[in-house]
C-alpha cells in the first residue's frame, strides 16, 4: 500500500463535523486537534484527517505506537528517514528541507518534510514523532507537491497541538484471552470467477505475533495464489490491539468477543481448528 494510499486517500463519511477545534480519541489516549474545514475519523492506521472540500489532496494519521523498534542511539533525524523510507516502500525520497524540533507538552519532538514519487506523482512526505513513555505518537502525512504550501501550515499546527493523554491501561484478562491463534477465512462466488482469502493470526504471550494470509482467485479458467507472512510485537492501549511489524506499516484495532468470535476492527477470527 503507498504512503498516499494510507496516509492520504481517505474520505471520511462520518468524522468530526466542520469547523470542531478537537477531538478526543480515548482510544489512542490522545486530543488531536482537527483544522477548520477538515474532518477526521478513527481508522485502522490510527485517527485520519483530512480535508472535506478535497479529500483526494491529501491528508495526515495520527497513532500512538509501541515503543518503537530502534536501536536506543537512534536520533530523531535518523528515526524520520526510516519512518520516510517505510511509507513509500523503500522508494527514494529526499530531504525537503531540514528537521525542524521542538516541544509537544513538554516532550521532545520533531518533523520533517521529504519528497519522492508515488504512484508516478510528485508527492511530499510529512513524518513527526512526539516521544514519551510507554509510546511515542507519530503524525504522517502526504499530499501533492503543487498543494505543499497550503499543507504544511495545516500539519505543523495539527503536529504542534496535539495533546497527549495518559494511554489507556491494558485490560490483562483482554490480553490473556488474545493470546493463542485465530482464523479469517472469506469466500466469493461470481458469474465469472471466484476467490479465497485465509488469514491465520497467532499473539503469543511473549508480546509477539505472527500474520500469515493466503490468497487465490480464480476467473475463467485463469487464477493465481499469493501468500504473505509478517511479524512483530503486539501490544494493548484499552481495547485497541496495535501490531508493530518488523518490517512495514503499524496498524491498531478494536478488540471484541461476540459470543466465542474475535473482532479486529470488524472482521471476525474463530480459534484456530486443532
Amino acid at each position: 500500500m503507498s504512503a498516499r494510499t494510507w496516509a492520504v486517500a481517505v474520505v471520511l463519511a462520518a468524522g468530526v463535523a466542520l469547523g470542531q477545534a478537537r477531538k478526543d480519541v480515548p482510544e489512542l489516549g490522545l486530543s488531536v486537534p482537527v483544522p477548520k474545514g477538515w474532518t477526521g475519523q478513527l481508522q485502522e492506521k490510527g485517527f485520519a484527517l483530512a480535508p472535506v472540500a478535497k479529500p483526494a489532496a491529501g491528508g495526515l494519521v495520527v497513532n500512538r505506537l509501541p515503543a518503537p523498534q530502534l536501536p536506543p542511539e537512534t536520533t530523531l533525524p535518523q528515526a524520520f528517514g526510516m519512518l520516510a523510507a517505510e511509507l513509500t516502500a523503500g522508494a527514494p525520497v529526499e530531504a525537503a528541507g531540514p528537521a525542524e524540533f521542538f516541544a509537544v507538552e513538554g516532550r521532545e519532538a520533531g518533523r520533517q518534510f521529504f519528497r519522492g514519487e508515488v504512484e508516478g506523482e510528485p508527492t511530499e512526505l510529512l513524518v513527526g514523532v512526539v516521544t514519551g513513555e510507554p509510546s511515542w505518537t507519530a503524525v504522517v502525512g502526504g499530499w501533492r507537491v503543487a498543494d505543499a504550501a497550503a499543507m504544511r501550515g495545516v500539519a505543523d499546527g495539527v503536529m504542534r497541538g496535539l495533546k497527549v493523554r495518559a494511554a489507556p491501561a491494558a485490560d490483562g484478562a483482554l490480553a490473556a484471552r488474545l493470546a493463542g491463534c485465530w482464523n479469517e477465512v472469506q469466500r466469493s462466488t461470481g458469474g465469472v470467477g471466484s476467490g479465497f482469502r485465509e488469514v491465520k493470526l497467532q499473539i503469543g504471550a511473549d508480546g509477539r505475533y505472527l500474520r500469515r494470509s493466503v490468497v487465490s482467485m480464480a476467473v475463467q479458467g485463469m487464477g493465481g495464489v499469493s501468500e504473505g507472512t509478517e511479524s512483530g510485537r503486539w501490544a494493548l492501549s484499552g481495547d485497541v490491539l496495535q501490531l508493530q511489524p518488523d518490517d512495514g506499516t503499524p496498524s491498531a484495532q478494536n478488540a471484541a468477543w461476540k459470543g466465542g468470535i474475535l473482532v479486529l476492527g470488524g472482521t471476525r477470527y474463530v480459534p484456530c481448528a486443532e
